[in-house]
């Protein structure tokens, strides 16, 4: 079962390249992955500068 957004993933010609870049090297969605969302996670937030930022681990390390 796939969902519409699912489709669309492989459906579009565009997200199609994508899809298959990452069906091919799960390493790099996850390393893609983790620097996107630890970029999210820190978007906005003031720091004062002192303030140690942290990383989380990953399972694979």
């Amino acid at each position: 079962m796939m969902l519409p957004a699912d489709m669309a993933f492989v459906a579009d010609k565009q997200f199609k390249k994508v899809v298959d870049i990452y069906a091919k090297d799960e390493k790099k969605f996850f390393d893609d992955f983790s620097a996107a969302f630890s970029k999210l996670i820190h978007l906005g937030v003031p720091y004062k500068g002192d303030e140690k930022v942290y990383q989380f681990p990953t399972l694979n390390a």
